[in-house]
């Protein structure tokens, strides 16, 4: 008998949690957490849509989804995941290519708008069927050795820098309130005044406050610290076997200090000291000498291209859309604009 979809059902929360809690390759990025983060951040226009796709030999996947509501709920955009980070389905049962190819059969006639950033981590499968739209790479340390082999494999120069940061005296320890969660956005500030126009996306202090809220082990903040002022910090996102760099800034007038190589060392070798599996420096953004930066870590790179998907329809109302406020904002700003 051919494999089919028996059923589709939206995933309740502690059947998505148990799953992501449980998949091997499953990266924060796909969790519950990760979609409650976005739509307390942005209300009325991202909600939480994990879907589990049965099929009839008794596997299931999860597909961890959030619907992005556009334009007043005129349209709509589904997100795996939010801000363009890993998605695609996670399942506990060793899903096989048939169930794959079912899977992008069914994402491609059921969500004809949606945006999807291929998860590296994942068994290698046909990425060709979900056409990516665009190529992208990731930096990933595999943390299997030991972290003296590790960190054999970084450059002199961040050898030498975590070095001279310990005789500087920077140190490392983890957030524990809410007011260090407020120190590091206000270098996360001054981090973005540093970068201008070259800066690719920027967070307001509530996106920070609801991670801090969530107060789950999955979700760190690392500090380096001088003298206890707060100089560097960087927000760290755990899985199972996956730990994640994911948002990082630091005082310019401490970089000869090198507090961000200290901080990533100690952050690493946390990492493996608890067994995870990767330790993966997240997509540079298309910055060049952020990517030079991750490689000289001794990282390998692994691909993670994204599929983004707009119907006929979506493509032209969204165009429209954008035309529509650009005239509104026009006018706004006339003599009679109030």
């Amino acid at each position: 008998m051919s494999l089919s979809i028996r059923r589709t059902y939206v995933a309740d929360e502690k059947e998505w949690d148990a799953i992501w809690e449980n998949c091997g390759y499953a990266t924060f990025y796909h969790s519950r957490h990760w979609a409650e983060v976005w739509r307390r951040y942005m209300p009325g226009k991202i909600f939480p849509e994990g879907v589990v796709v049965q099929f009839s030999d008794g596997k299931k996947a999860l597909l961890p989804l959030s619907c992005h509501k556009i334009a007043n709920g005129l349209m709509k955009r589904y997100l795996s995941s939010p801000a363009r980070t890993y998605g695609g389905p996670i399942s506990l049962d060793g899903l096989e290519a048939d169930h794959r190819k079912l899977l992008y059969q069914y994402f491609l006639k059921h969500y004809p708008n949606i945006v999807l950033r291929i998860n590296p981590f994942d068994s290698p499968y046909d990425i060709e069927a979900l056409k990516p739209s665009m190529a992208d790479e990731t930096c990933v340390l595999e943390l299997s050795r030991n972290f003296d082999e590790i960190v054999h494999t970084w450059t002199k120069g961040h050898r030498s820098a975590v070095t001279k940061a310990m005789k500087a005296g920077i140190t490392i320890r983890l957030a524990h309130s809410a007011d260090d969660w407020k120190r590091y956005y206000d270098i996360y500030l001054s981090s973005f005044r540093r970068w201008g126009d070259k800066a690719t996306s920027k967070y307001h202090w509530e996106f920070f406050k609801i991670l801090s809220d969530l107060n789950t082990p999955y979700v760190k903040l690392w500090l380096a610290e001088f003298e206890r002022q707060c100089v560097a910090g960087a927000v760290i996102f755990y899985a199972r076997n996956h730990a994640v760099y994911g948002y990082a800034a630091a005082l310019e007038e401490f970089f000869s200090m090198r507090p961000v190589n200290l901080l990533l060392f100690e952050v690493i070798k946390d990492a493996s000291s608890r067994k995870f599996s990767w330790f993966d420096f997240n997509p540079s953004g298309g910055h060049e000498g952020v990517m030079k930066f991750k490689q000289s870590f001794g990282s390998q790179k692994m691909s993670c291209p994204i599929v983004d998907k707009q119907s006929f329809v979506l493509k032209n109302m969204e165009k429209l859309y954008k035309q529509w406020l650009l005239r509104f904002a026009k006018a706004d700003k006339s003599p009679g604009g109030k």
